[in-house]
């Protein structure tokens, strides 16, 4: 792995560390000659320095080549790698600049961006008023009762209510010893997975 940031080149070092690979991580402070030798003696070569020039191509003794590392050169008005000259001439494979690793990261970003958003509400929910959360595929609300008994009451109060809706709620009770008891509310629409107008209603 050549290039060190906390963005790229030390992720990777470690993702592919994690995989089994003996990785060794070099940079644009590493001598030349330094970097030559470990260049040359590579079987996968990713570069992520983000300098132009750093790897000369014909140190490559038929690795692989990933190009992360992509800089924009006003006079050439195009993107170049890390790596100079030929690398189809001594690498066995190897991803291209531009066109390679570049058109993925919008996509893996944008993807990891929704997880996460996914993940947050489907953890914290968005409190709607009357205090029920919003969860990606459900709406819900806890109540709080002083007794078991007092749970259960309502929930069949509750569950004439749905028959009469046509629409049933899931709902679960977590006894609290001398806490009482608290009785957790579910609506969802199972066939579409999802909430709709019905459990608004």
């Amino acid at each position: 792995v050549i290039g060190r940031s906390p963005i790229v080149g030390s992720p990777i070092a470690h993702m592919v560390r994690q995989k089994g690979a003996a990785v060794t991580v070099a940079h644009s402070g590493v001598q030349e000659d330094t970097l030559k030798n470990l260049v040359g003696e590579a079987e996968v070569i990713i570069t992520c320095a983000g300098l132009p020039g750093l790897v000369k191509a014909e140190w490559i003794k038929g690795a692989e080549v990933v190009n992360v590392g992509t800089t924009f050169k006003e006079e050439l008005d195009s993107l170049v790698s890390d790596v100079d000259g030929d690398i189809a001439k001594y690498a066995s494979r190897w991803t291209p600049v531009p066109g390679g690793i570049g058109p993925l990261s919008a996509p893996i970003l944008f993807k990891n961006v929704a997880k996460a958003a996914w993940d947050q509400m489907s953890t914290t929910g968005v409190v709607l008023d009357g205090g029920w959360e919003r969860h990606p595929a459900s709406l819900r609300k806890k109540y709080h009762f002083d007794s078991y008994s007092e749970a259960l009451l309502a929930a069949k109060k509750i569950d004439e209510l749905s028959t009469i809706m046509d629409h049933h709620a899931n709902m679960s009770f977590t006894h609290k010893c001398v806490s009482g008891c608290e009785l957790e509310m579910q609506f969802f629409t199972f066939e579409a997975n999802q909430i709709t107008e019905k459990d608004y209603d």
